[in-house]
């Protein structure tokens, strides 16, 4: 998921992917960090051409990998926006942690947040903690 916020307005909200991409391009995305960083690019600058103004951006990327049970692929705190491409290790992919199962995760994949912790839309909503950014709060995220 894609949380959006107005740095001035503190308006913000959830980004449907699939307004801008296709169920395959999505799929591809959901397990790449170079993909999504870049989808997040596309997205600060679209809405900043349609007049929304400078945005932060969080993401919020579930993955499964090889039958394990699903995991953070990336750091939920970082403004996603100002963050740049680079060859390089981040500090923002988070490393395998849930290790290979005997049976494979089975749960389907709209139940994974029920089992996984991650941070309610209102969290991911506020100011990023890092890089570069100042703590306020904001209203419950609505469709973006």
């Amino acid at each position: 998921r894609f949380y959006i916020r107005n740095r001035e307005t503190g308006e913000g909200g959830v980004v449907d992917a699939r307004t801008f991409l296709t169920s395959r391009q999505i799929s591809r995305m959901a397990k790449d960090s170079d993909m999504i960083l870049t989808f997040v690019h596309f997205l600060r600058d679209h809405f900043q051409a349609h007049g929304r103004g400078n945005l932060q951006i969080r993401v919020l990327a579930l993955a499964s990998l090889n039958g394990r049970r699903p995991q953070l692929l990336l750091d939920t705190n970082p403004d996603y926006a100002i963050v740049e491409r680079t060859l390089f290790s981040q500090p923002w992919i988070r490393p395998l942690t849930e290790p290979l199962r005997r049976e494979p995760w089975t749960v389907p994949l709209n139940e994974w947040e029920n089992h996984v912790s991650v941070p309610s839309p209102e969290e991911m909503i506020r100011d990023a903690t890092w890089p570069d950014s100042q703590n306020t709060t904001a209203d419950t995220p609505a469709a973006f």
